[in-house]
């Protein structure tokens, strides 16, 4: 219980700190009674690229080459703001309006700059 309050905290002060990015899901608010944090997130309709494959088996090149670079823009978004994830896979985008995908789940993510990333 104490792993699960740990991330969620990290995550809700990583996501409060950002502006809200295209690429990014974003967070509502944050609410804090005696034994819960609750976050409230943007509502993203579609599921994960992991369930996309899932369901549809690989992706055709257009397509894996849009979604590719709509990662790519979600981790140099981080970065830019000096944080680094260390829980990038496909569960962890999910698919907005158009298809867009979104980079959820910042549970797993320090503060640090780009030179730390090897360490």
């Amino acid at each position: 219980m104490v792993e699960v309050e740990h991330e969620t905290s990290t995550e809700n002060g990583h996501l409060s700190r950002l502006p809200w990015p295209p690429f990014l899901a974003g967070a509502a608010m944050a609410c804090l009674d005696t034994t819960n944090l609750s976050l409230v997130l943007e509502l993203i309709p579609h599921g994960s690229l992991q369930q996309l494959t899932n369901r549809f088996g690989p992706l055709n090149q257009t397509d894996a080459c849009f979604y590719y670079c709509n990662v790519v823009c979600a981790i140099g978004f981080i970065h830019s703001h000096g944080l680094v994830s260390r829980d990038i896979k496909p569960a962890n985008f999910v698919g907005y309006d158009g298809y867009l995908a979104m980079m959820t789940d910042l549970g797993i993510t320090e503060r640090g700059g780009l030179a730390e990333c090897g360490n």
